[in-house]
């Protein structure tokens, strides 16, 4: 199992539950996409949990995007 797919994974996670302007988000895709990577060069499991950090990370940038969004329309 790649380290890299469940750290992605897990963080993906705690974005969702912990946004913080977005970082654990983008440590969530980093840490993901890098573990998609190896598992495809060496022949390692843990690919699909890869894909979930992905899909995680990128709903969590999305709803930072959309957070961001309606602050400033309120501010204005």
């Amino acid at each position: 199992m790649n380290e890299l797919c469940v750290v992605g994974a897990v963080v993906g996670v705690v974005s969702l539950l912990l946004p913080l302007f977005g970082i654990t988000g983008i440590i969530g895709l980093a840490c993901s996409i890098g573990g998609v990577c190896q598992t495809s060069r060496n022949s390692q499991r843990g690919s699909a949990l890869g894909v979930i950090g992905i899909v995680l990370s990128v709903l969590s940038l999305v709803y930072v995007v959309f957070l961001v969004a309606q602050a400033s329309s309120l501010a204005s």
